[in-house]
């Protein structure tokens, strides 16, 4: 919720289908009126979605771990699976005006290439963009940072810079990092 402290006057619409995470999400929310919280997983379509719930809930995803997530990271291992509610981007947004400059961060483990392609329309709505990208696969079928950069340049958008980043545990190589994009 780092958005409100920096942008204090800015609508957030923040997205969690963990209902664990959710509970604390809603803690961290209570009393912000500009911060509207939805149960909610993001991707390419609406409907039901297969979601892997992970001891490190941080690496919880709609995607199964990758034997490279359980390297980097021994300690995130699934424990559940459940069904999570999906949305596109696109149609939560059909009916909301958003007003500008517009800031887009996705942070959903792996998944963030089918949110995009959920957007459609509402990326012509989006000047920046925030985005996890991996440089080796964390998750089974993940789009990986280059991959994510064509479709970011596909759909308007240049990579302008990192703005932090996760290392492998034991080799300290960066396997993960938050990109910036800007619509071009």
């Amino acid at each position: 919720m780092a958005a409100t402290k920096i942008f204090p006057g800015a609508r957030v619409y923040s997205f969690e289908p963990n209902p664990d995470c959710l509970v604390q999400l809603r803690k961290n929310t209570a009393g912000l009126s500009n911060v509207s919280v939805h149960q909610l997983a993001l991707g390419e379509q609406a409907g039901e979605v297969a979601f892997h719930v992970n001891s490190y809930s941080l690496s919880s995803s709609i995607l199964p771990l990758a034997n490279s997530h359980r390297v980097a990271f021994p300690y995130a291992r699934e424990i559940a699976t459940i069904k999570v509610k999906m949305d596109t981007l696109n149609h939560f947004f059909e009916a909301v005006p958003l007003p500008r400059p517009a800031l887009l961060k996705l942070d959903i483990q792996g998944y963030e290439a089918q949110a995009l392609r959920g957007a459609g329309e509402l990326l012509k709505q989006i000047d920046y963009v925030v985005l996890e990208a991996s440089f080796k696969p964390m998750y089974q079928g993940e789009c990986l940072f280059m991959e994510i950069t064509e479709l970011m340049k596909g759909m308007g958008f240049i990579f302008v810079r990192p703005l932090a980043w996760a290392s492998d545990t034991k080799s300290g190589e960066i396997v993960q990092m938050d990109a910036l994009f800007q619509r071009a």
